[in-house]
């Protein structure tokens, strides 16, 4: 698989896409193997951008007694 390729045919940019090799998240940042942070603009995509293993949401999950999944259409 080229990600290069599919990054090209599925997100829309202006400029080109930047490599990152992944080391880590924290919050909402990527941290790549030199330790330079990233902002991750794509962890909230299609949902709110809170980051990642943030303790307190995931309390809420845990402790959360509601539906998995609501169709937004069916409401």
């Amino acid at each position: 698989m080229d990600l290069l390729n599919l990054d090209r045919k599925f997100l829309g940019r202006d400029g080109t896409c930047v490599r990152v090799e992944y080391f880590k998240s924290k919050g909402n940042y990527i941290i790549d193997s030199k330790r330079k942070k990233f902002i991750d603009f794509l962890s909230g995509w299609n949902v709110g951008n809170v980051g990642w293993g943030v303790k307190e949401i995931r309390k809420e999950i845990r402790d959360f007694e509601g539906p998995e999944y609501v169709d937004p259409y069916s409401l």
